[in-house]
């Protein structure tokens, strides 16, 4: 598995829409004060052409166009990282237009989104060897104060934690709206993990299970769609 660089201070990060794009509140707010941030951190900023684009059916552009900038900013483009600006529904269109074999050749840079990135943060792994993160998309960094699990996702990308644990409690009914764009995560539900065991048992309170090997997944509603597909390449 090749894992890309850790981000240090003045590397670039590339700001990408494969699926929705900010293009009104409160993402487009949102995402503009996370670029601050981030600016603010000392990173250099590169935002491509769809991140506040709504050309597409349900996306920021069509699936071609799409690509082109997927492409752009995982081979030619010299950033570190690249972060998704949204989730969406229909990124699996992209994946036709997607150099795979190409990114495979290029330098790795880390790719971080959720929900329909999964597209990426899935298929980066199985068909480029390359090491991607589920996780926050970018304009989650412009809420005020900021989560700890968004600060957890920049230490993991920059190389400071490498080991991460769940939190407390989790966000059911978000409270952001246009009139309050920066509200934070409003974690109201606490967190319950539920082991399921292939006997079929229940896990007994408090028992730890051990295991081993690499996490891959994401969202099961995208999982699905790439299952006993062409990009289905999973031993």
């Amino acid at each position: 598995m090749r894992y890309p660089a850790f981000l240090k201070q003045g590397d670039r990060l590339g700001f990408i829409a494969p699926s929705f794009g900010c293009s009104f509140d409160p993402y487009l707010s949102c995402f503009d004060e996370a670029l601050k941030v981030f600016g603010g951190m000392g990173y250099e900023i590169l935002t491509g052409p769809n991140c506040r684009a709504a050309l597409g059916q349900g996306k920021s552009n069509t699936p071609e166009l799409c690509a082109e900038e997927i492409n752009d900013f995982l081979i030619r483009r010299d950033c570190a990282a690249v972060l998704s600006v949204g989730g969406g529904e229909t990124m699996c269109e992209d994946l036709s237009f997607v150099d795979f074999d190409a990114i495979a050749k290029a330098r790795p840079r880390w790719f971080m989104g959720f929900s329909d990135n999964t597209n990426l943060t899935f298929t980066l792994p199985t068909l480029c060897d390359t090491a991607a993160v589920y996780g926050p998309c970018a304009p989650a960094f412009g809420m005020k104060p900021l989560h700890s699990s968004l600060g957890d996702a920049l230490d993991l990308l920059n190389g400071k934690q490498l080991m991460v644990k769940n939190y407390d409690k989790w966000e059911i009914e978000p409270l952001k709206s246009e009139e309050d764009p920066f509200v934070p995560y409003n974690t109201t539900e606490p967190c319950c993990l539920k082991v399921f065991r292939p006997d079929g048992k229940e896990t007994a309170s408090g028992e730890t299970l051990d295991f081993s090997g690499r996490l891959l997944g994401g969202c099961l509603d995208i999982l699905v769609l790439l299952c006993g597909t062409r990009f289905d390449r999973v031993k």
